[in-house]
């Protein structure tokens, strides 16, 4: 919890600068195991409402060796052609929630990862 929470700061300050609060909500252990297991393209951030705060950033850390699996990749858009995550046990992606990103779907093997957001007061 420590850890991510400071590679949160420190990549924030480095490019966003954006007010956080912190976790506000459970991390989400995904498992992908069965063949064309998939996120299609979505944002994560959710509509504002009585009790709770904006996901201003979203975090993946990678847990499964990548020759475990094919196909499952963390893929965002963040320009005129899609970006794939590289793949390594471990690596932390952390992207503003509301950029379009997706998983692709598994060809073989398990997929595991840990989603955690990162929640602040409303952007101004």
């Amino acid at each position: 919890y420590d850890r991510l929470a400071y590679v949160a700061r420190q990549v924030n300050s480095q490019y966003w600068r954006f007010d956080l609060g912190g976790f506000v909500e459970d991390f989400q252990y995904t498992v992908y195991d069965e063949p064309d297991d998939h996120y299609s393209w979505h944002m994560d951030t959710v509509k504002q409402s009585a009790g709770k705060t904006p996901r201003k950033l979203s975090m993946v850390l990678q847990l499964s060796d990548p020759a475990d699996y094919s196909g499952g990749d963390l893929q965002i858009k963040g320009g005129p052609s899609d970006t794939t995550v590289q793949r390594e046990r471990g690596l932390i992606t952390l992207f503003p929630s509301y950029m379009l990103h997706r998983v692709t779907p598994l060809e073989s093997g398990v997929r595991k990862s840990l989603v955690v957001w990162i929640s602040g007061p409303p952007f101004k």
